[in-house]
């Protein structure tokens, strides 16, 4: 696991313990990661992996991805 992973990975939880899951945007800036385009491809390869997991609408409906670690109780 790389530095910037687990900074990831933490930040989702720590996020996520506020009462929603956080954003792309929210990770980014939590990890200290500027790259947009670098965030996107680190959570997707993130949720491939099975670590995390997408549980807002998506892009697809015009909304906000949301993240929450696999490990974390809904």
């Amino acid at each position: 696991m790389t530095y910037r992973t687990g900074r990831v990975l933490a930040a989702i939880a720590e996020l996520g313990g506020r009462g929603s899951d956080p954003s792309n945007r929210e990770v980014a800036i939590a990890a200290g990661v500027l790259d947009e385009g670098q965030m996107s491809k680190l959570l997707k390869r993130l949720e491939g992996l099975g670590l995390i997991e997408n549980t807002g609408e998506g892009q697809s409906k015009g909304k906000a991805n949301a993240w929450r670690r696999c490990d974390e109780e809904s």
